[in-house]
């Protein structure tokens, strides 16, 4: 069991390092978007945070708006810019 575990933390490891190029960019919404405040957002450019593989094999993107606000998105949702 220990070298499951081990093999889990090796593996979220390097996955983390092949993220890193994309965190910390800004990134443009592909389409509308409704944050958990109900807020609509399209025109904006978010900052990527952290990228994050759920139990299910779906990969989303924590972003962070200008107000501050944060929200889990699907990478179809947005384009990361230069």
């Amino acid at each position: 069991m220990w070298a499951c575990k081990r093999f889990l933390l090796a593996w979220i490891v390097i996955r983390e390092v092949h993220m890193a190029a994309a965190l910390q960019k800004r990134c443009q919404l592909a389409l509308p978007i409704r944050d958990p405040s109900g807020r609509v957002r399209f025109r904006e450019t978010p900052e990527i945070v952290r990228e994050v593989d759920n139990n299910v094999g779906r990969r989303m993107l924590l972003v962070r708006f200008d107000d501050g606000a944060t929200t889990f998105l699907f990478p179809h949702e947005v384009t990361v810019l230069k």
